[in-house]
């Protein structure tokens, strides 16, 4: 096999040989490999290879802010809050005034359930009262699950056909009376991309939203932290 590579690399298999030989022979090999040209080629490529990862663990953390969030993923949440103001389609089905909603619950797209309550006018985590919550998130959030319609409706229909049970995503929402309505989130529609939902467990009705029902758990945790928190 040795007589198949070529010369540079016949080189450094002989000097693996020498380094064999260097416990029986003391410091001639040292000598002979810090002399050679492969040991200060190897030395600069070592430094290079450290150079190099140096600089793309700086740019990495430059990256990132709170909670890790890239800028990339900031800009994907900053278009949610853009889509939220848009007015969705179809007939209403469950409405609440953004300002009576005490508290609510999503799925976020790391699939960790959270739930936020509303505490004179500050919004928290109760998963974790330490983070500090971007407000102004928040309300474009609960643009998604304030106003839900649908484009099309079934009854009397199996809700597991349309990927609706008790296993499902849900959202939450609770108004400032203790009332909630539980939204279930079943399969997208392969035809028209719109998102199948139940109301409260009734799986035998079933609704077809356009889409932008399922964007709320599009957003993480890390999209509704407050930016440099020093908190």
């Amino acid at each position: 096999m040795i007589l198949s590579i070529d010369k540079d690399l016949k080189m450094l298999y002989n000097l693996g040989c020498k380094a064999f030989l260097f416990w029986l022979n003391g410091d001639e090999f040292m000598s002979d490999l810090i002399q050679s040209k492969y040991f200060k080629i190897g030395l600069l490529c070592l430094v290079v290879i450290l150079l190099a990862l140096l600089i793309f663990f700086s740019l990495g953390k430059g990256d990132k802010v709170f909670l890790g969030v890239s800028s990339e993923e900031q800009t994907y949440a900053d278009a949610l809050d853009k889509e939220s103001e848009e007015k969705d389609e179809g007939e209403e089905v469950f409405m609440i005034p953004k300002e009576d909603v005490y508290s609510f619950l999503i799925t976020d797209s790391n699939g960790i359930r959270l739930t936020f309550e509303n505490q004179d006018d500050n919004w928290i985590c109760t998963d974790n009262t330490d983070i500090d919550i971007d407000e102004n998130r928040v309300d474009k959030l609960l643009n998604y699950l304030c106003d839900v319609r649908c484009v099309n409706s079934y009854s009397d229909v199996d809700g597991s056909v349309y990927g609706l049970d008790q296993t499902s995503k849900e959202y939450r929402v609770t108004d400032s009376a203790g009332g909630t309505i539980i939204i279930s989130i079943g399969n997208i529609d392969e035809e028209s991309g719109g998102v199948y939902f139940s109301i409260n467990y009734d799986f035998s009705t079933v609704y077809l939203n356009s889409g932008k029902l399922a964007k709320a758990s599009e957003y993480a945790i890390q999209d509704l932290v407050q930016l440099n928190s020093a908190k």
